[in-house]
Order: structure tokens, then C-alpha cells, then sequence
């Protein structure tokens, strides 16, 4: 979620990864709000949703981006490993060869110099994470 033209305390990146298949974009849509109340962060502050490369086929997401009216971006398994992360899922790792999806693509797509303000939560079979960072990226 790049926040065009703003500083580093702007919300850069969202991950809306879905846990469970089927999860419609209601219940991205309201993690994401929550997730942004949190800070009181307007929902109309938000740059983007990112999630992995793996969620590209689900539904929910891509609805919730388009009924925000913001770009949606997939993380490729590289640049996934690659992100310095607070938590690190067995499961996730054994499952898609990365330790951390939700929070590895909110750092990815914040760009350079992003730092996660929310750590990955769960609510409703939808995970989410929130960076910022000083150096927005274009879209």
C-alpha cells in the first residue's frame, strides 16, 4: 500500500492473505480496517494491498483491492525469503519454501526502508500485516 508522496509514517504495505480458501473480500476488507484503526490510520490512507505469490488465484483479495480502489501486488518467493521478519511459520515453509508470507510481503511492497507496525494477526481466516515506509515506491 504506497501512500503517494508521504513520509515514513504512512502505511506502505498491507498483506490480506487469506488462511483458508473461500474467505470473501468482507472479511479482508474488515481486517484491514481494524488493522488500520489500530494506529487511526484512515482506511483511505492505504497504498495497496501485497500478499504471496501462492494467493494470486483468490478471489477475496482481488475483490477487496478493487473495492478499495488500490493496486494489488503478488511477492514472488525470492523477495519473500529475502525481508527480515518477526515471525517465521513451519507450516508456511514446508508448505511454499518461505518462512513468512503475510509479513514478508507487507515489508516487500512498502520498499525500501519499510518497518512493520503491525505484526501479522489473525481474525476471521484472514491474516494481515501493516509496514511503513520512508521511501514510498510508485505504482
Amino acid at each position: 500500500m504506497q501512500l503517494k508522496g508521504h513520509e515514513a509514517c504512512t502505511p506502505q504495505a498491507f498483506n490480506g492473505d487469506r488462511d483458508k480458501e473461500g474467505v470473501g473480500s468482507d472479511r479482508v476488507i474488515g481486517l484491514i480496517r481494524e488493522t488500520l484503526k489500530l494506529l487511526k490510520i484512515p482506511p483511505e490512507r492505504l497504498d495497496a494491498i501485497a500478499t504471496g505469490y501462492m494467493k494470486r488465484d483468490e478471489d477475496g483479495i482481488r475483490e477487496a483491492a478493487r473495492l478499495l480502489g488500490v493496486p494489488l501486488e503478488f511477492i514472488g518467493p525470492q523477495e519473500l525469503r529475502s525481508q527480515n521478519t518477526c515471525s517465521f511459520s513451519d507450516f508456511v515453509y514446508e508448505k511454499f519454501g518461505v518462512g513468512s508470507v503475510c509479513e514478508a510481503a507487507a515489508l516487500s511492497s512498502a520498499g525500501k526502508d519499510s518497518k512493520l507496525v503491525i505484526r501479522k494477526t489473525k481474525s476471521s481466516g484472514v491474516t494481515a500485516a501493516l509496514a511503513v515506509s520512508g521511501t514510498p515506491k510508485a505504482f
